[in-house]
């Protein structure tokens, strides 16, 4: 293997490399899934503004603790294909973090696979 610089890579380097190109592609792919469902929300649900959302996680790469639940209601509410795993929350902000804990229990159990393990434990 070479890198794009036509340098010989040594099996360790490769092997980096060929993780590191794995881990970009599955990302990427995961990023389609959820755009990919939020298309087919829009199109089931005429009400529902998807836009902001839409513009919201490709900036930011996730959602708020609001979007979330209001995404995860919806998209089993008009029974639209997601991978709860691939929609991402972000608690960066103060304001996310009080979001999430002002949540009741029921909505945070609709958001559930969607967080990570570390949010989980500082629930």
């Amino acid at each position: 293997m070479v890198d794009q610089k036509g340098n010989k890579l040594s099996a360790e380097e490769a092997k980096r490399k060929v993780n590191k190109d794995k881990n970009k592609l599955v990302t990427e792919a995961k990023v389609k899934s959820v755009i990919n469902s939020l298309v087919r929300l829009s199109r089931a649900d005429n009400e529902f503004k998807i836009e902001s959302f839409i513009k919201h996680y490709t900036e930011n790469g996730a959602f708020t603790p609001n979007q979330l639940f209001t995404l995860m209601w919806r998209l089993e509410k008009f029974n639209i294909e997601h991978n709860k795993n691939h929609f991402k929350l972000t608690i960066k902000k103060n304001k996310d973090k009080e979001q999430l804990l002002g949540l009741p229990d029921w909505k945070i159990q609709k958001i559930w696979d969607c967080l990570s393990s570390s949010q989980i434990q500082n629930l």
